[in-house]
């Protein structure tokens, strides 16, 4: 008689089940004429916030179940503008150039004295 099996710990279940939700989500969203996946449909349907983390998924399930399906990355509608927090500094975007020199302001050149040094003054003879 073969040993019983010894049943598989609950994470490696809800592992598994992930991968199937996952894989499950994939195939909803392949289009029927192209047969690729549509990342961005599954991306929104399972809450990620990034579709090439959905894609990055899928390409290491790709890999592992050796799946000989493509995917695809729809392009956005509209084009892309960033989030802008009203509680946050926002940088220019100009680039800044380097700054002038400042010039050099020259005092003029202090009058000089109409006593001669050669003369000796009252009271050094």
């Amino acid at each position: 008689m073969a040993p019983p099996k010894a049943p598989a710990s609950p994470a490696a279940d809800s592992g598994l089940d992930q991968e199937n939700a996952f894989l499950a989500q994939c195939l909803k969203s392949m289009d029927a004429t192209s047969k690729k996946i549509d990342m961005g449909a599954v991306a929104e349907a399972l809450g990620y916030g990034n579709v090439k983390s959905a894609g990055n998924r899928f390409g290491s399930l790709k890999r592992k179940y050796s799946i000989p399906v493509d995917v695809f990355y729809p392009r956005s509608k509209s084009p892309a503008i960033p989030k802008v927090s009203p509680n946050k500094v926002q940088k220019s975007t100009a680039k800044r150039g380097r700054q002038p020199k400042a010039e050099v302001v020259r005092e003029p050149e202090s009058i000089q004295d109409d006593t001669d040094d050669d003369k000796p003054n009252e009271g050094e003879i």
